[in-house]
């Protein structure tokens, strides 16, 4: 593979990577804010909160788009899945696409009674747990494709 690929591939698992941390980081001023500790601004933290549905709508796609293969040959999900959805799968033992969609239109559901502000602490956890598995897999990608980039670079 070309190594300006490489580096575009790396530069758009970096940008989910960002979105994620960016709604990690708002759903915790939200939390402390509802719980008094800071003021906070709730319209440009639910912006960065509602960025997460285009991590949803991404992942969703790609289950769709493999989950015809899955099932014709009896492959396992996770064995198709980007290292992104693979994690995902994994954080909530989910091993086939209906299952996965399903709880993808939860997390997206979820998502909506927080952008709404009608939300529990349960909901702001679960989105918490689903950023931490996109934050954890991105970073790694990033890492495996920068270190691939690097040698790449070296010949």
């Amino acid at each position: 593979m070309p190594r300006w690929k490489i580096l575009s591939q790396a530069w758009s698992v970096g940008e989910l990577s960002r979105l994620a941390g960016e709604a990690l980081s708002a759903l915790a001023v939200i939390r402390m804010a509802r719980a008094g500790r800071v003021r906070a601004t709730p319209e440009r933290l639910f912006r960065s909160i509602k960025e997460v549905d285009r991590i949803l709508t991404l992942l969703a796609e790609e289950v769709r788009s493999i989950e015809r293969l899955s099932d014709q040959y009896s492959l396992p999900l996770d064995g198709l899945a980007s290292p992104l959805l693979k994690a995902v799968l994994d954080a909530y033992g989910v091993a086939n696409a209906k299952d996965a969609l399903e709880k993808l239109g939860r997390l997206e559901k979820t998502l909506n009674k927080v952008i709404q502000g009608e939300f529990e602490n349960y909901d702001v956890e679960e989105l918490e747990r689903f950023l931490e598995a996109v934050l954890d897999a991105t970073t790694k990608e990033v890492e495996r494709l920068t270190r691939f980039s690097e040698v790449l670079w070296e010949k």
